[in-house]
């Protein structure tokens, strides 16, 4: 089969299907899309509130909580002891399927009764503020936390702690400010870099410690301004720079912003990995125009996933299989079509929504250990 050009129906855009696509397509049994990627990436973004916060109160107990869901949204929003709770079941919001009506019509009737959960994740301790976030505890005000400790202010962190102001940041320790970041270790301002300690205002460099105000850095050690200095002179230097004062701590940011600006820039932070295209992706292999994405193989269009095989267009993925047009999967997802925030252990679910511990899922909402269901009726 050869490469196909369609046109976008949102955007009217002319967009290429590969042959290596079309394999996929029919593998899973669905259509090639209508949408360019463009278009399916921001419909994916769109059903993904992050930041959009608001006190609300809970439909079922009446405590007071933060809240995806603004109060005067028409959903009933729970909070998560209660939704996780036995005091109530979404398979009694079950209905038959009308074939005289269209099917999304239906399907949006049935979202606007189920109760939504406040937060998105599970096993968080002392994170009331914390969206999107899993197996992690004292998350204040940050999104997307996987595996982590005492985090504020960020996004996009997982096995990290005692971090502030970090985005895209893994197994790394005391870090502020710092931005795609692998294994770093007391360190503040450090861009795209890895395995650093005490350091400050690095740009794409590896393996330093002790180093300050440089970039593209390898195997380094007591660096001021790419200029070697011994031990000793490095430790005299370096209190000159007095990083707890703001004043010259946002002079410092302003030259640090201009060293990045001449420094060498790799055009994709792409290691070890094969056959691979797009930004930030390691360990993986036949990976395409995906970002962020680690410990993976023959996935499209993704963006931020962990161990992922055979996933096309899905953003925030871990441990999935066999996914297409998702956003929040993971723990055990093996063949999803067209679904939102369905995470542990579900299987064969398509068109759902907030479905937990799950397999074969016809179009159904915030079902927990069910299977055979369609608009939430059991069969």
């Amino acid at each position: 089969m050869h490469s196909k050009i369609y046109n976008c129906q949102n955007c009217h855009q002319n967009f290429q299907i590969e042959p290596e696509d079309f394999t996929f397509y029919d593998k899973i049994k669905v259509p090639p899309p209508t949408w360019c990627f463009d278009c399916r990436l921001q419909r994916r973004f769109a059903n993904r509130n992050e930041r959009a916060l608001y006190k609300n109160k809970c439909g079922l107990c009446g405590l007071s909580v933060v809240s995806m869901c603004a109060p005067d949204s028409g959903f009933i929003s729970y909070c998560q002891k209660c939704w996780y709770s036995d005091g109530w079941d979404a398979i009694n919001y079950g209905v038959d399927y009308n074939f005289s009506k269209p099917f999304f019509q239906q399907f949006f009737e049935l979202q606007r009764k189920i109760p939504r959960i406040n937060f998105y994740g599970t096993n968080n301790q002392n994170s009331d503020y914390a969206n999107n976030s899993w197996n992690s505890k004292n998350i204040y005000l940050s999104i997307s936390a996987l595996d982590s400790e005492d985090i504020m202010y960020s996004r996009a962190v997982d096995k990290s702690i005692n971090c502030i102001d970090c985005l895209h940041l893994t197994n790394s320790e005391l870090c502020y400010e710092c931005i795609d970041v692998d294994k770093g270790y007391k360190s503040t301002e450090l861009i795209e870099s890895r395995n650093c300690i005490d350091s400050q205002f690095l740009f794409d460099s590896a393996n330093c410690t002790n180093c300050f105000m440089s970039s593209n850095l390898r195997n380094k050690e007591y660096i001021i301004k790419n200029k070697q200095y011994t031990k000793e002179i490095y430790q005299q230097e370096i209190k000159k720079f007095d990083i707890g004062s703001e004043a010259l701590f946002s002079k410092l940011k302003n030259q640090f912003v201009e060293i990045a600006k001449k420094s060498l820039h790799k055009y994709a932070n792409i290691i070890k990995a094969n056959n691979c295209t797009g930004d930030a992706i390691s360990n993986s292999r036949n990976i395409k125009n995906s970002f962020y994405v680690f410990d993976s193989e023959d996935s499209k269009n993704c963006l931020r996933g962990h161990h992922l095989k055979d996933v096309y267009d899905a953003n925030n993925l871990v441990h999935s299989e066999i996914v297409y047009e998702g956003n929040n999967v993971g723990f055990g997802g093996y063949n999803l079509k067209f679904i939102t925030n369905v995470v542990t252990n579900v299987s064969s679910i398509e068109y759902s929504d907030s479905c937990h511990s799950s397999s074969n899922l016809f179009a159904c909402i915030g079902l927990r250990n069910k299977q055979y269901c369609i608009l939430n009726k059991q069969y």
